[in-house]
């Protein structure tokens, strides 16, 4: 059952590392902007703990909103951090 898992994997182009679990993955900003105003607060960023737990961090000019450009600058960051709990799925692993 699991070589026909992983062969089903593979072949979908979506194969991950024997032993590796997948979790939620970052949702596009436009997805994220549930009010469609451009700008992203913290409870619409809620989706992806990572963000919220780092959202002053990432809230460059301090507004208490993410604009895309912080939204992606923030996706780039988590991308290249080490994978570590919490972490977004799909990230953080080096390529």
């Amino acid at each position: 059952m699991r070589g026909a898992l992983i062969g089903l994997a593979v072949l979908a182009g979506i194969a991950m590392p024997l032993g590796a679990t997948q979790s939620k993955t970052w949702p596009t900003f436009r997805e994220a902007d549930r009010d469609a105003n451009g700008t992203l607060s913290l409870d619409e960023v809620r989706t992806v703990p990572v963000l919220a737990d780092e959202f002053a961090l990432h809230d460059k000019n301090g507004d208490g909103r993410l604009s895309r450009a912080e939204f992606e600058a923030a996706k780039r960051a988590d991308a290249d951090a080490p994978n570590e709990a919490g972490r977004a799925a799909g990230t953080g692993a080096r390529r």
